[in-house]
């Protein structure tokens, strides 16, 4: 059945309202492009099909997942679109449990100490700028979208921190070391702020290729080597908690599966 122009124009009117909602509760901007292409997509599944998708039964979210795994969705893709559903029907104020699939447990991916500081001696070689970035993305271990929503006024060089504004408007302080903060004295915090994600994708890729490393790096991938390599020069798990800014202390977890070998070493230690 074919689609009305009224149908378009309302569905269209609703994504804009949506992802204006999404901004207002702090998701960064590639939260609210992924979240609103999510729903677009189920809104054009309900349109075609005459679903009534502002009162949906529970069936009708079922079948729509259904239909996304026959689509070749994995279980774990459909982990961030029913998350997206969820806020999508939040925002409608709907009361309507969605229960999100179960994923996967994966390892977070890291770089070891050596290729971050090949990656960061490499970046200091070419751009100064670079290398800025690199390293405060590092040493703070912050989200990529956090850093989007950094500002001058965020940084206090004199006492080594910044203000970080995390997922749902949460304020953080992250202290760093007098090394990184001599290096943002020597920048103008103008160039290095102000950047989108692609952009700092596009920095951390040139130079991790320049650096002769074969893994893929992102700026999450830094996010995990900070974590894992404090927690392996054994800072407190709650410590890492807050400077990661993880509400829960089960994702900080994840990173003791990491160091697994090196804890069963030191079981060995015990008994020797």
């Amino acid at each position: 059945m074919s689609i009305t122009t009224t149908e378009v124009s309302e569905a269209k009117e609703i994504l804009q309202k949506f992802i204006l909602w999404l901004r207002s509760q702090g998701r960064t901007e590639q939260t609210c492009r992924r979240y609103m292409n999510y729903v677009r997509r189920y809104l054009e599944y309900c349109l075609r099909r005459k679903l009534d998708w502002k009162e949906p039964k529970k069936n009708i979210i079922r079948d729509y997942l259904l239909w996304e795994l026959r689509s070749k969705s994995t279980p774990d893709s459909l982990y961030p679109l029913v998350k997206a559903l969820q806020r999508f029907y939040e925002f409608l104020g709907v009361r309507i449990r969605i229960k999100a699939p179960k994923r996967a447990q994966k390892l977070p991916e890291f770089l070891t100490e050596e290729e971050i500081r090949r990656l960061l001696e490499v970046a200091r070689q070419f751009s100064y700028r670079d290398y800025a970035i690199l390293r405060l993305l590092y040493v703070t271990g912050m989200r990529v979208g956090e850093y989007e929503k950094l500002e001058k006024e965020d940084f206090n060089l004199e006492e080594r921190y910044v203000i970080i504004y995390g997922k749902g408007r949460k304020e953080r302080i992250v202290y760093f070391d007098e090394a990184t903060a001599n290096v943002l004295r020597n920048v103008d915090l103008e160039n290095v702020l102000g950047l989108s994600s692609r952009h700092i994708q596009r920095i951390i890729k040139k130079y991790a290729l320049k650096a002769g490393i074969s893994k893929k790096v992102t700026p999450h991938i830094l996010r995990h080597s900070r974590a894992t390599h404090l927690l392996k020069r054994k800072v407190d798990i709650r410590t890492i908690q807050t400077l990661l800014g993880h509400s829960s202390i089960r994702s900080t977890e994840r990173y003791l599966h990491i160091i697994r070998e090196d804890l069963q070493k030191a079981a060995e230690v015990l008994f020797d």
